[in-house]
């Protein structure tokens, strides 16, 4: 649902709403049950007695249909056995009163989805909206089909069956009137009823919940404190929830496979820890064989002490939540599997934590990244993009079409845009404007910063190729940015610094999911065909 904090209404106010949206249905099909009670006589002998005529539309093709296969008269019918008697006092006016009403939901039911609707509609986010576009229309439209069938149909042939239906013959059926009219009633609001489930509507909802599912996955992982959500935990929950979604193949890499690879970088960070590295891969292939994937990167830094940079211990609880981009990959990768979409996706999730021993990378250790490039470690704090420098040279033997990184990188993103917007930089315009969209109409925000030819100066050192900080304080978010962009000169790349929307410091420390619903609203909407 969507929260608007200056329009938000109590809990009664809901109430209160829901009840006049109640009401104004009610009072509809109030209005429409008076005109049917009082065009009893047509309402009656034309509609609800009509399938019990010899001459109904039904059994006229019926009849036709075998006379023209060869069957003679099998479904021809020359008389109903049966009868409808009343067999209580207020039977045919009781039978009148209930008939008006059913008339005036099924003649009202445009209007009530309507009353539904509107009460509804102002809690959805505009991506909601949009695969809920034309509810009352094809709501409508499939309700009435559905009642027509009903009617022509499964009515006809129901009075038909059990009209000729003997146990014995001597038992004749006399049927009553209100046990008749419940037979109509039935066939016709079930059968429109089920007709009108069949709409975007239902669609909607089934994304609302992939998606919230999602939200809910990475939360779940973000919050787990960081002695129960080490990389090796992280591995084994990734690899049992996975269970559930067969369309999702994880492959795991240790500290040893990830040596020979050459990830140097990446390594780096974990030096100071007891608890060895992973990087996970989940491929998801829903989409043509033929299709390149989409990849997904996300740094996964299960606590950040700061290594030998240390950080000062207030808030220092916090950085549990150094790992929310690769919460976040696995929440958009399982809302893909829930929901069987067309895509093909592959999702890295590079997990380390970066503590402080006599084993940890000190700032002015040079390492060798996986693409060659030397990396002069200015400040172990800077550890995520050491991570994702190896991650984002990695997905490269995907020959993806687009690569999306995510990452809780700078706390300067949080001094840029508040707490309102993740912030994104990018080598291609195209893939940055449709973040940017699917941001808006998920409600998931992000803005663009810019990421100039002048901003890559900062990496410049005089002992490796490149330094993991540079510019000072100006700019913090954007040199990290450029750092990032040295590792992407293959394919079409956005850097997404969740570091203000992956959590809230107050008034409750908590993850919230984001940027989830953003990239599965990009990846279903399917803006980067």
């Amino acid at each position: 649902m969507k929260k608007n904090i200056t329009e938000e209404m109590s809990f009664l106010d809901h109430l209160e709403d829901l009840r006049w949206h109640v009401l104004r249905s009610f009072i509809a099909i109030f209005i429409v049950g008076i005109g049917a009670f009082i065009f009893k006589d047509f309402i009656f002998d034309n509609i609800i007695f009509g399938p019990k005529d010899v001459n109904f539309p039904t059994y006229r093709i019926l009849c036709n249909i075998s006379n023209l296969i060869g069957l003679d008269d099998s479904f021809c019918i020359n008389e109903m056995p049966f009868r409808i008697q009343s067999r209580t006092v207020s039977g045919q006016f009781s039978a009148h009163i209930w008939t008006s009403i059913a008339a005036g939901f099924v003649i009202a039911f445009p209007y009530v989805l309507y009353q539904f609707w509107s009460f509804i509609s102002p809690g959805l986010y505009q991506n909601e909206k949009k695969y809920a576009r034309g509810f009352i229309f094809v709501s409508s439209l499939l309700f009435f089909i559905g009642v027509l069938f009903g009617y022509y149909v499964v009515c006809p042939l129901s009075v038909n069956f059990l009209g000729n239906y003997s146990v014995s013959n001597e038992v004749f059926n006399d049927f009553d009137l209100n046990s008749y009219i419940g037979l109509v009633r039935a066939s016709v609001l079930a059968s429109g009823l089920t007709g009108a489930k069949l709409t975007k509507a239902k669609q909607a909802a089934k994304v609302g919940y992939a998606i919230g599912e999602g939200v809910n996955t990475a939360k779940y992982l973000g919050d787990l404190p960081a002695n129960h959500c080490t990389p090796r935990i992280i591995e084994k929950k990734v690899k049992a929830m996975t269970k559930d979604f067969p369309k999702l193949k994880v492959k795991s890499f240790n500290e040893q496979q990830m040596q020979k690879m050459g990830m140097g970088s990446f390594l780096s960070v974990s030096r100071g820890s007891e608890e060895p590295a992973r990087m996970m891969v989940i491929e998801y292939k829903g989409g043509k064989s033929t299709d390149k994937p989409i990849a997904l990167v996300g740094k996964g830094v299960t606590f950040d002490t700061g290594g030998v940079s240390i950080k000062p211990s207030p808030a220092m609880d916090e950085m549990k939540w150094d790992m929310c981009g690769a919460a976040t990959v696995f929440g958009v990768m399982s809302t893909l599997a829930r929901l069987n979409a067309d895509v093909n996706v592959v999702g890295v999730m590079g997990c380390a934590e970066n503590m402080c021993s006599s084993k940890a990378t000190k700032p002015g250790d040079v390492v060798t990244s996986m693409s060659g490039q030397t990396i002069e470690i200015l400040n172990t704090d800077a550890e995520g993009r050491l991570i994702l420098a190896d991650c984002l040279t990695y997905v490269g033997k995907y020959k993806p079409s687009y690569v999306i990184d995510m990452a809780t990188l700078t706390g300067a993103v949080v001094i840029a845009l508040g707490r309102h917007a993740s912030g994104v930089m990018a080598n291609d315009q195209h893939l940055a404007d449709k973040i940017i969209e699917s941001g808006e109409e998920s409600g998931d925000r992000a803005w663009q910063l810019p990421l100039w030819d002048e901003h890559q100066s900062c990496t410049k050192t005089k002992y490796a190729d490149l330094a993991n900080i540079g510019g000072g304080r100006e700019a913090g978010t954007i040199h990290a940015a450029a750092f990032l962009s040295k590792f992407t000169n293959d394919y079409k790349w956005a850097h997404i610094d969740i570091a203000a929307t992956a959590s809230y410091s107050t008034p409750v420390k908590a993850g919230t999911g984001r940027p989830v619903p953003l990239i599965s609203q990009l990846l279903l909407s399917k803006k980067l065909k």
